[in-house]
């Protein structure tokens, strides 16, 4: 209707404050931070003032807020909808780029244990844990059905699924007949600058080590 590329969308509704739209109060509200709590030796088990910020942004550190990036997305349509390849079509299946990227070989490593990756493991789910996208009741999001195939195009209108396909020949799924990979996509998150825009994802875990 307005003509607005996929592009150009980041740019128009960032003209929007979020306060002045019904997805406001969807939002969860920050305390705001008074001194005595912000020079306090002891740290808060959520995040919350740890960080000195502006009255009304989002604190940093706190669980269930964005990530922030380091590129700008490329979704389809500027919002929400996945990329696409640079022909308009689809990209090819995860699972087939696997298959073909990443061979199932046993090369050990002369340096490294297993303890190596354990402990990155460790650091990694301690600061980060992508929340997924859930049904209206709170249950995950079915994306394939119980056998292993697609469900039809009406029950995935929601957007909440990118299905992965798995190929015929499947080393390992073939076996069992399985079309289709479950995957549910991240849950949004709140934008920190409090302006409409592309979807941003939301980190559950609070940004920093609990060790």
């Amino acid at each position: 209707r307005y003509r607005i590329k996929p592009e150009q969308i980041e740019c128009v509704a960032n003209r929007f404050q979020l306060r002045d739209t019904i997805l406001f109060d969807t939002c969860p509200s920050h305390p705001n931070c008074d001194e005595k709590t912000l020079v306090s030796p002891f740290r808060t088990m959520n995040g919350s003032c740890n960080n000195a910020h502006p009255p009304g942004h989002t604190p940093w550190g706190l669980p269930k807020t964005q990530y922030q990036r380091a590129l700008a997305p490329v979704y389809a349509d500027g919002v929400w909808t996945p990329r696409l390849a640079k022909d308009g079509g689809q990209l090819p299946p995860p699972r087939l780029l696997s298959l073909s990227v990443v061979r199932d070989i046993d090369v050990p490593s002369d340096s490294d244990s297993t303890f190596v990756m354990q402990y990155g493991q460790f650091i990694d789910h301690d600061m980060l844990e992508t929340m997924e996208s859930k049904s209206a009741d709170g249950l995950p999001v079915p994306c394939c059905t119980d056998d292993g195939n697609f469900l039809l195009d009406e029950d995935l209108s929601h957007g909440k699924c990118i299905p992965i396909e798995i190929p015929k020949d499947d080393p390992f799924y073939s076996r069992f007949r399985q079309r289709c990979m479950q995957f549910a996509r991240s849950a949004p998150s709140c934008r920190t600058d409090g302006r409409l825009g592309h979807v941003e994802q939301m980190n559950q875990n609070t940004h920093f080590l609990d060790l």
